[in-house]
């Protein structure tokens, strides 16, 4: 007899059912329970009431998970099974359900400022975190339903900068630690689940059967490129959290729209035309959350204090290592290995948090300027433009309305854009020079990098289907818009935030004429 299921109260999603064993076996967990000292979003300096942790977001994909798999069933079996299509429902159900809980189990403190430094784990050993995933003295060595060696061979072939670093601790924490539960208790699949956290979907080819095409659509349900129930929550639960409520996303009538089709001997996760408002409304979401909350300048600035506050005093308990190398071995996968301890200097980690990052904060504020600044709010830097529009009306006069060729204006404007990101830090040196040559102001700045927001409204590469044909969303626009969306994607990619010292930003005006002066003479030498 099953157990029954437990019953948690969400405010986002209401009532959230989950199995009694999942409870036991994988939330009730260190690992898991951790989730819980881990704030979703680094977005407080601006939103304080955003204080969601990676726990409770954990729950909402499984639920969100769990909504969208009943309405692709029950829309979709009996059609396949029409064509002959026998699929393994069940298994699949347990397996994307187990994925969509431990997405994130691998997480790194303060959302995404910390998790670069998984990488720096076992550098120079052959033995970074991308490595151990097809390392057999790190992942069982049973040949899984015939998975392992396509599992390895596959992922070696993975482009390593498409899995975020998280997502591949995750993985490994599900081919390790959660290995031998998902097996003996669950009786599924863990690299069928690591792929589903990474976005690895079965590649064509000799080993490709139809059964792993059909799993590929739950793989991207979970991870993919546009719709998948990770951002359907973290969108909602965002927007609760921050009290920024732009559009309601009714996520049930999407799901109730969404179907796998098979086609031309292939799987599609496909939406019925009546759900295109509602994925458009969620491109919106998507948009407008990244630009006003994740990508806001002060939410920026605010990690690259954390950040340099955390690597100073990374150094003043442990001076033998690189700054970097010393965070490395505190925010790692080895941290999270079950009993396990890491000696860095006088102190041990293990299970690492937010919690035991501030500790280290407070424990020497007094030794790092980057620390006291953090705590205090003395923010030393300010962001000379705000938002996407500012920094394009800064530097409109790259376009030139007088000329008649307006498409050589354009090819010339996002020339300039090119060479303004390209040697931003020369410019921005060069300037600094000449208001102060001797260096006895000694300014520093920071230029945050392209950053992966779209600020500008895009339509998503999704399937529709209107009257049994399938076509892409983004097919539905003319010409004219697939060019003006063409340009401005173009426009993001040179997009930058550049902070001035505070008794600077007086010289705004006289920073962006010297930045346009200095362009104009690098277009020059360059045409």
């Amino acid at each position: 007899m099953s157990k029954p299921e437990k019953i948690i109260r969400d405010a986002v999603h209401g009532y959230i059912h989950i199995d009694a064993d999942y409870c036991e076996k994988i939330i009730d967990t260190p690992n898991f329970q951790r989730l819980k000292r881990l704030e979703q979003t680094n977005t407080r300096p601006v939103y304080p009431c955003a204080h969601h942790d990676r726990f409770i977001h954990s729950l909402g994909t499984y639920h969100l998970g769990r909504t969208a798999f009943y309405s692709i069933r029950e829309n979709s079996e009996n059609e396949l099974k029409g064509k002959n299509l026998h699929l393994n429902w069940d298994s699949l159900k347990k397996s994307f359900e187990l994925a969509c809980l431990l997405h994130d189990v691998g997480h790194a403190p303060f959302s995404h400022t910390f998790e670069k430094y998984y990488k720096l784990e076992g550098i120079g050993s052959n033995s970074t975190i991308q490595e151990k995933l097809f390392d057999d003295n790190f992942i069982h060595s049973e040949n899984n339903w015939g998975e392992k060696e396509l599992f390895k061979k596959e992922y070696k072939n993975y482009p390593l900068e498409v899995a975020k670093p998280h997502e591949i601790v995750s993985a490994l924490l599900v081919l390790t630690e959660y290995y031998e539960v998902l097996c003996n208790n669950f009786f599924v699949n863990p690299f069928l689940i690591a792929r589903m956290i990474l976005g690895l979907t079965y590649k064509e080819g000799e080993d490709i059967t139809q059964e792993r095409k059909f799993y590929n659509c739950f793989i991207e349900l979970l991870n993919g490129k546009t719709i998948d129930v990770d951002k359907l929550d973290y969108l909602t639960r965002d927007q609760w959290a921050t009290g920024h409520v732009s559009r309601v996303l009714d996520y049930e009538r999407l799901f109730s729209s969404m179907y796998i089709k098979f086609e031309s001997n292939n799987f599609y996760v496909c939406f019925h035309k009546r759900a295109i408002n509602e994925i458009l409304s969620l491109n919106e979401i998507k948009k407008i959350i990244g630009v006003s909350m994740h990508s806001h300048p002060i939410v920026k600035y605010d990690e690259y204090v954390l950040r340099h506050a955390i690597e100073e005093i990374a150094y003043l308990i442990d001076n033998t290592e690189r700054q970097d190398k010393t965070v490395g071995k505190i925010i790692s996968y080895s941290t999270l290995k079950k009993d396990e301890f890491i000696e860095v200097g006088r102190f041990k980690f293990s299970l690492v948090t937010d919690d035991d990052l501030i500790y280290l904060l407070k424990r020497h504020i007094d030794e790092s300027p980057y620390a006291k600044e953090w705590f205090y709010r003395d923010y030393k830097l300010k962001a000379l433009w705000k938002t996407f529009a500012d920094y394009k009306y800064f530097f409109k006069d790259f376009f030139d309305e007088k000329d008649p060729d307006i498409e050589q204006q354009k090819q010339n404007e996002q020339q300039k854009r090119k060479l303004l990101s390209t040697y931003r830090k020369t410019i921005v040196d060069k300037y600094f020079e000449r208001i102060d040559p001797n260096k006895e102001k000694n300014y520093h700045y920071h230029v945050e990098d392209i950053l992966e927001t779209e600020y500008e409204l895009q339509i998503p590469d999704i399937n529709i289907f209107i009257k049994d044909k399938i076509v892409k969303l983004n097919t539905l626009r003319d010409k004219y818009e697939k060019e003006r969306e063409s340009e401005k994607e173009q426009q993001q990619k040179t997009y930058f935030l550049l902070y001035f010292p505070k008794d600077l930003l007086a010289k705004r005006e006289e920073f962006i004429e010297f930045a346009k002066a200095e362009v104009e003479v690098l277009f020059k030498q360059n045409k």
